[in-house]
Formats: structure tokens, C-alpha cells, sequence
């Protein structure tokens, strides 16, 4: 039995898919990576991912119809959106449609591993199984140490009190809005 968590990332630039592969890449993960909204969903027809991670400006299908198909056609997978361009509605329409969360580029390694602990507790809960050790109801991310056991431990800074407030206790895996970036304008570093 294959007990790896399959993650697939959907973006255009080459730079960030090669960025969460180095952060994500463990034994117990297997990776894969699309570069637009149909090679992605073809990937998901041929083997389905149990998390997601989603750009939504992307040649081909844009990233709300992507999330969009992926919910209807492989519900018990949990897409992460990460977008270069925030904007309350696409927050919205991205929360709607079904998304685990919405992120706002640039994200760091820390973020990244957070969200994906945070689709993949979410996932064990909606699927009736007991979710890995790392993801214990009451445990945040911050909490947990990165190398455990499901992704690498990449190069980080401490910062005390980050979790503070968020995590009381963590049972989704979300921050505020603050913390994601809505409260920013969009940025033009990446989609």
C-alpha cells in the first residue's frame, strides 16, 4: 500500500513549482508538478492528488476552473489557492468553489508547509481517519517541528509569537485574512 501523500503544484513559473518541490520533497510525499490548468487536471484524471496547491493566472483554464473541476470531479482532494494577484473576490469565489485556503504570493517555505499540514489534517478528518501525529488536534504547525515526518526542514528564521492567537486550537489550519495577504495589494513578483 502506498501510504505517500501525493501533492500536486499548479503554477506557470518554473521558479516557484522548482520552490515547493524543495520545500515539500520528503520520502514520504510524491510530488508532481503542471504548468497550466490542463496538464494539471490531466494528471488528476490519471492520479488523483490529495493536495493541491493552485495558481489562478495560468495559460489555459484560469485557476478558479481548475479548483472548480477538481472539487466536482475529486472532492476529497483539498486545493490550496496561491495567487500573485489577491483580490477579495477571488478570495471569495475561491472559498466557495470549495478551496482548503488562499494564499497571497510571495509565500515562504514556513507558510507553505503550514497550509499543506493544514489540507492534509483537514482531509484525514473528512475522510474518518486518524490523522498522522504532526496534525493532532490542539498541535499548530509552529508547534510541530518542520522535519516531521511528512516535509523537509528548510532554512528558517524564528519568529517568536508568530502562532499566537491563531492556534487555540488549531483545527483548520487557517489564519486571518491579514496573515494570507488580502489586506495587500496584489503584487507583480509572481502568479
Amino acid at each position: 500500500m502506498n501510504d505517500k501523500v501525493r501533492i500536486l503544484v499548479v503554477d506557470d513559473e518554473p521558479v516557484v513549482r522548482h520552490a515547493y518541490q524543495r520545500t515539500l520533497a520528503s520520502e514520504h510525499c510524491e510530488l508532481d508538478m503542471a504548468c497550466d490548468g490542463n496538464e494539471a487536471l490531466a494528471k488528476m484524471r490519471r492520479k488523483p492528488s490529495d493536495i493541491v496547491l493552485l495558481d489562478l493566472r495560468m495559460p489555459g483554464p484560469d485557476g478558479l476552473t481548475v479548483l472548480k473541476t477538481i472539487k466536482d470531479r475529486w472532492p476529497e482532494s483539498e486545493v490550496v489557492v496561491i495567487t500573485g494577484y489577491a483580490a477579495l473576490d477571488t478570495a471569495k469565489a475561491s472559498v466557495a468553489l470549495g478551496a482548503f485556503d488562499y494564499l497571497a504570493k510571495p509565500v515562504g517555505p514556513d507558510e507553505v508547509i503550514e497550509v499543506t499540514r493544514g489540507a492534509l489534517l483537514r482531509k484525514g478528518w473528512a475522510l474518518h481517519r486518524d490523522a498522522p501525529a504532526p496534525f493532532a488536534p490542539g498541535a499548530c504547525a509552529k508547534q510541530a517541528p518542520l522535519s516531521a515526518p511528512l516535509f523537509a526542514d528548510p532554512p528558517r528564521e524564528e519568529s517568536p509569537g508568530r502562532c499566537e492567537g491563531a492556534c487555540a486550537p488549531c483545527t483548520s489550519g487557517r489564519r486571518d485574512d491579514r496573515a494570507r495577504g488580502l489586506d495587500a495589494a496584489p503584487t507583480s513578483a509572481g502568479r
